[in-house]
């Protein structure tokens, strides 16, 4: 069976439209017992939307050291947030995942309304010494997008900046 739920409560689906009734089914069972949970039609677009969005946020407060408020603020960090995130929009792009043309627009829209204390937990790990899932974000984008031919050097930049970090706080 292969299907995705995307956060505790979240979102699940099917990969390919296939075990479509072993989502609805998994689904079911969440709200049957009173987890929240919604069924995405395209779970591997879903997975990308949240992706994009979670390795520039992540990238950019780890690398400013500094929670999201300070973030969308400074239009030199916004910026590289916004550049962050249209690199791994365009990465998905590239490799068939058909992300709206938008998306990048709605996600700096979104970032205005969460709250300007939020701390990515990857800025969290950073700060209490622990190790970091930076290679499976902003290094990903960075790995998947040199594999594809393509640019992603502001990823490429929030990974080398936390790479010292990666297990946790140089001894």
């Amino acid at each position: 069976m292969r299907i995705a739920v995307i956060g505790a409560g979240g979102v699940v689906g099917a990969f390919d439209g296939g075990n479509a009734h072993a989502a609805v089914a998994f689904r079911d069972a969440c709200v049957a017992a009173g987890i929240d949970a919604d069924l995405s039609a395209d779970i591997r677009r879903t997975l990308w939307e949240k992706f994009c969005f979670l390795s520039a946020l992540s990238g950019s407060t780890a690398l400013a050291r500094q929670p999201l408020g300070v973030v969308r603020g400074d239009p030199d960090l916004r910026a590289a947030f916004e550049s962050a995130t249209r690199e791994a929009w365009s990465l998905g792009r590239a490799r068939g995942v058909p992300l709206a043309d938008d998306y990048v627009a709605r996600q700096l829209a979104a970032l205005d309304t969460l709250p300007a204390e939020m701390r990515s937990s990857m800025l969290n790990d950073l700060v209490a010494g622990n190790r970091l899932e930076a290679p499976w974000l902003s290094g990903a984008v960075a790995r998947m997008a040199a594999e594809s031919g393509m640019a992603a050097p502001v990823s490429a930049t929030f990974y080398a900046a936390v790479k010292p970090y990666l297990n946790g706080a140089p001894h």
